[in-house]
């Protein structure tokens, strides 16, 4: 369970409407949205709080894992969380009409995804890299032309869980240890934070899914074969991909690995949807 309490500087006597989240799992790639004024459902269905305080506190399974003071640094975190909600709820008169478009919305986080990455020596992030080659991807899969910019949107926000996950780190040493032995965080996160605003919504699941693998042994669920989305198997190649072979991320992780190395490893591991695998290694090979 999270707890959020949050308090927006300059406007001490505007209430938001209390709201609950239901631990987010995907039901036939959609998402439920519980709101309510009643404290008692926060032991009855494990959710999500939003109340005015100024102090964000974030609950896992009813323990307190962080405390994170509201300012410059932790807004990130919290204005993905509650963008659209927040607006619509509490400050209609004022930012509705200015932000609540899904372009717009879209393009606020991706700019701050691209800000907390670091770039490679080209000027480009991790989750462009990989929006790229999902878009290169999709051409090579006859994927449908008229959802590429959906596409192109789950690729630049499907690492957005990380936004403020850094602030999680910093307040508790505990979660530190998970988060770097699991790497799950992030996915749920994401899924959250998107949930949570109704114009981007429909990216949820994928983004939750896009750490699942084929044969079943990915997270945060399990998923496996055709039970993950489509997207996230497509984007699951090129994530992976990325992340082994360029210099950047492989100074995070691992050693880099050469292409045509990682391009094996692609066709062999049971991790990725075998169609899928075949067509990126054969894009790829074009390119080496």
């Amino acid at each position: 369970m999270f707890e959020l309490n949050l308090r927006i500087e300059g406007f001490p006597n505007k209430s938001l409407v209390d709201f609950f989240l239901s631990r987010v799992k995907p039901k036939k790639n959609k998402y439920e949205i519980l709101i309510t004024n009643n404290e008692n459902d926060v032991e009855e269905n494990g959710v999500v709080i939003l109340t005015l305080e100024d102090t964000a506190i974030i609950y896992d399974n009813s323990v307190e894992i962080a405390r994170i003071k509201l300012d410059v640094n932790t807004i990130p975190f919290i204005w993905a969380l509650g963008i659209e909600r927040t607006l619509k709820k509490g400050f209609d008169e004022l930012f509705y009409d200015k932000l609540a478009s899904r372009k717009m919305v879209s393009k606020i986080l991706q700019s701050l995804v691209v800000l907390m990455e670091v770039e490679d020596e080209d000027g480009f992030s991790h989750s462009q890299r990989v929006t790229n080659l999902l878009l290169d991807l999709a051409k090579e899969l006859k994927y449908p032309r008229k959802k590429l910019e959906y596409l192109r949107e789950f690729g630049m926000l499907h690492d957005v869980g990380k936004i403020g996950i850094e602030q999680l780190m910093l307040y508790s040493p505990t979660r530190i240890r998970v988060f770097e032995n699991t790497g799950e965080d992030h996915t749920i996160l994401g899924s959250v934070y998107l949930a949570t605003i109704p114009v981007l919504a429909d990216l949820a699941p994928l983004v939750r899914s896009h750490h699942e693998r084929w044969d079943g042994k990915g997270f945060p669920d399990g998923l496996k074969g055709e039970e993950i989305p489509y997207e996230s198997r497509m984007l699951a190649v090129c994530d992976w991909y990325d992340i082994a072979t360029n210099f950047v991320m492989t100074e995070i992780y691992n050693d880099v690995m050469e292409p045509e190395i990682a391009l094996k490893y692609i066709q062999t591991d049971r991790a990725f949807d075998p169609k899928i695998a075949k067509a990126f290694v054969e894009m790829m090979k074009k390119r080496i």
